[in-house]
């Protein structure tokens, strides 16, 4: 949608409406756990009693280990996914006609 607008305005709210949608179904997005996730496991050290029990009541302790195989290369591949199909394969539909015009 930023590429398809003319000016500045149309560009800003082709780029905000979809992250806004992305962020607020709650979808993950690989990149921002692959900094968040981190920053997690380094401040348990620092967290308080009452703060270390959150963690200890979670099903899965946060560790390096886990932050891979249950988080990010899931978030990897389903982002993958999406990037096809919702970008990929909806602009070359979108545009085909273009794309051949140009040829």
């Amino acid at each position: 949608l930023g590429i398809c607008a003319d000016d500045a305005i149309g560009k800003i709210a082709g780029i905000w409406f979809p992250i806004m949608a992305f962020v607020s179904s709650g979808l993950e997005h690989s990149i921002a756990n692959i900094y968040f996730l981190p920053a997690a496991i380094f401040i348990q050290g620092y967290a308080s009693p009452e703060q270390m029990a959150v963690f200890a009541n979670n099903a899965v302790q946060l560790n390096w280990v886990t932050m891979w195989t249950n988080n990010v290369i899931m978030v990897t591949i389903g982002n993958m996914i999406g990037a096809i199909f919702f970008v990929a394969i909806i602009y070359w539909v979108a545009f085909r006609k273009e794309m051949a015009a140009l040829k």
